[in-house]
């Protein structure tokens, strides 16, 4: 990291930003225009929401991604 990203961190230019789009993205439907995001990570294949039980497992997102892809 440079000077000038510690200076932006240090002095906060996007904290309303960053507020304001985490406000809006934890209230307002995501892509499929029916689901609120709830908690991060927030993945979509194809309109299907992926609920990981195990975020170190690849594998399980694999056959997800599989399964939700288009052919």
């Amino acid at each position: 990291m440079n000077n000038e990203n510690s200076q932006c961190i240090d002095q906060n230019r996007y904290k309303v930003y960053v507020q304001n789009s985490t406000q809006k993205a934890f209230s307002t439907p995501a892509v499929t225009g029916k689901d609120i995001v709830s908690s991060t990570p927030w993945v979509l294949v194809n309109g299907h929401y992926y609920q990981p039980t195990d975020l170190t497992n690849p594998a399980a997102f694999a056959q997800f991604y599989t399964l939700h892809s288009k052919k």
